[in-house]
């Protein structure tokens, strides 16, 4: 399926002179480049108030305004008073989404250490008031950095280190305190290539975003010119390298947190809840563990009348507005147009809001929980699922190998086999299915359920029930 997500820059300085010329045609790029969001964190009184303005043209530009160490200011009353104006007003207007940049900067030092710290404090208590998250710098600093966290404590809207470059510690530091993470293209860079992968083996992506800090940082293969957001794929390419996750979970996964950060407002493009009879379905991904080459996404955009491809993924929050009341349907069902247990705890916090307003569940999966997991999660569907349909569409693992086409290795099919095993002790109803093909044996795949000890749905493709809103 095409790569269909869009990203979010979350740091980028369109309010600086290098774009006073274009600025118009760099948004334009952007776009074009699937970039959806762009954060612009203006670092002066005079560059909030740009950055405002921009935010009022251009749909999908968002304002932070701070006052940067490096710009040598100092915190006095104008000031203060223009990045308060400016975050007060873009506020009301939905368009000021953060506080900062800010932070220490002990290369440079334009400002003594005493007057980064105070300047610090001034920007925590800020975020505090505005109840907005913070966009931290820091260079040559992480220790006084850490120091004034621990004792004053993160913003409750919580905050990113932007510009991200560090030790695992530094990393696992900043998780424990709820921090987000944010990579420049820096990560592209030949040196840091070949650098020992540090935390990039157990990165969180939920927690990570993308930003391109131009018109700085530019990206191999541009290093050296000026960096715009149009560069920003180049950065998820890169991400998507030293991780090793697919470039796909790296476009969802990091403009979902920048959307939850920044509260950013959704732009699915298709559907996130669709009713089909008397039962209302969730799309909450368009991912796959398997690439079969049956699979409905290959050749229409939707079923009963609804686009499922979607462009960015719903938070559990959004899926629940959706939802209503879950008591007006026969049943919701977890079933898009991808494997809903990719986001596992999504899933878990939206069933568990269902069941509690009295609504009945079904998960509809491909049995893959424990390869994207990494745990069985069998266990913590107790009390939240009322059936469980696994789609395994093969009779056999050669079968399976050659229809389905799983991506996370040969053992695929031996975990769809524990899944099932495993999930009939805590759901009361578990179901295998198949769709209706020449390749595949409607008897064998009931003597494969017989063996499993479940029972057996085949599916056919037909015509869906016209849709219905909910």
């Amino acid at each position: 399926m095409e790569l269909n997500y869009l990203l979010a820059d979350t740091h980028v300085h369109l309010e600086h002179d290098d774009f006073a010329a274009d600025v118009d045609d760099v948004v334009s790029r952007a776009k074009d480049a699937r970039v959806r969001y762009m954060v612009v964190p203006a670092c002066a009184a005079a560059d909030a108030a740009r950055a405002l303005e921009l935010a009022r043209r251009h749909d999908g530009i968002y304002l932070a305004a701070g006052l940067h160490a490096n710009c040598g200011l100092h915190l006095d009353n104008a000031q203060a008073a223009g990045i308060e104006e400016a975050l007060v007003r873009g506020k009301k207007e939905g368009l000021a989404v953060a506080v900062g940049e800010c932070g220490l900067d002990y290369h440079y030092m334009a400002l003594s250490h005493d007057e980064q710290l105070d300047l610090l404090r001034w920007h925590l208590v800020l975020a505090r008031e505005l109840e907005l998250p913070i966009i931290l710098h820091q260079r040559e600093a992480e220790e006084d950095l850490r120091r004034v966290l621990d004792d004053e404590g993160v913003p409750p809207r919580g905050g990113v280190l932007h510009c991200f470059a560090g030790s695992r510690d530094y990393y696992e530091w900043a998780r424990a305190r709820g921090l987000y993470i944010s990579f420049t293209g820096s990560i592209t860079f030949a040196q840091k290539v070949r650098a020992p992968r540090a935390y990039f083996d157990r990165l969180d992506l939920k927690a990570a975003m993308l930003e391109t800090d131009a018109p700085y940082m530019a990206p191999e293969p541009h290093r050296g010119k000026r960096n715009e957001p149009a560069y920003l794929p180049l950065v998820a390419e890169a991400l998507s390298a030293k991780a090793g996750r697919p470039l796909e979970d790296v476009y969802a996964e990091t403009t979902l947190a920048a959307r939850r950060l920044f509260a950013l407002p959704p732009d699915f493009g298709g559907a996130i809840a669709y009713r089909l009879r008397n039962s209302l379905y969730l799309n909450v991904t368009n991912r796959c563990t398997n690439d079969c080459g049956f699979c409905i996404r290959n050749s229409a955009p939707g079923v009963g009348g609804y686009d499922l491809r979607l462009k960015m993924e719903p938070t559990a929050a959004e899926l629940v507005e959706a939802i209503g009341d879950p008591a007006a349907y026969d049943e919701i069902v977890f079933c898009g147009y991808g494997e809903p247990t990719i986001r596992w705890g999504t899933v878990k916090e939206v069933a568990r809001a269902v069941k509690e307003a009295g609504g009945v569940v079904r998960l509809n999966t491909n049995g893959s929980a424990y390869l994207t997991q990494g745990r069985d999660v069998t266990p913590e569907m107790a009390g939240l699922f009322d059936k469980v349909s696994v789609s395994v569409n093969a009779p056999d693992e050669a079968t399976y190998r050659r229809l389905c086409r799983p991506r996370l290795g040969r053992d695929a099919w031996h975990e769809v086999e524990k899944f099932v095993a495993r999930a009939k002790r805590h759901v009361p109803t578990v179901v295998i299915t198949a769709v209706a093909a020449d390749a595949v044996s409607t008897a064998a795949m009931e003597r494969l359920a017989k063996s499993w000890g479940v029972a057996f749905r085949l599916r056919r493709y037909a015509s869906a029930p016209e849709k219905s809103r909910p």
